[in-house]
């Protein structure tokens, strides 16, 4: 057998998301997941209070956010050591920590190409709500 062979098989397979953006499933599902959970302390100590996130699409900003949604809701302290253990904001964690009720909207299935105004587009098509309360 050739060492290229047997290299080969040693590795463990490494499971790459395409398209995923709910940290929950990334972690539990074995993905592999960049650490940018630093980003968490660093924006709790900023002194703007309001954040503006501009990326281009696919730049993992609803990642980011969901990301955020685990760490700060209640409905998610109980699991806290299984999704953060072993990144940078599980070894430091903030007082912050799962405290809040998260209120989360998913407009990612809205559409834009019609003419009628934005703000009939909620009421003709349902968005995910849950509320953590």
């Amino acid at each position: 057998m050739n060492t290229t062979t047997t290299t080969k098989q040693s590795r463990a397979a490494v499971k790459l998301s395409y398209g995923i953006s709910n940290f929950e499933q990334l972690i539990s599902n074995g993905y592999v997941y960049v650490d940018k959970t630093r980003f968490i302390e660093q924006l709790e100590h900023e002194s703007n209070p309001y954040q503006l996130f501009i990326r281009p699409r696919k730049f993992g900003k609803s990642l980011f956010f969901t990301t955020l949604s685990c760490y700060y809701d209640l409905n998610y302290a109980n699991k806290f050591e299984r999704l953060f253990k072993g990144l940078y904001i599980g070894e430091h964690p903030t007082p912050e920590h799962n405290r809040f009720a998260m209120l989360k909207f998913d407009f990612s299935g809205l559409t834009n190409t019609t003419t009628l105004p934005m703000t009939s587009s909620p009421s003709t098509h349902s968005a995910t709500m849950s509320t953590a309360i």
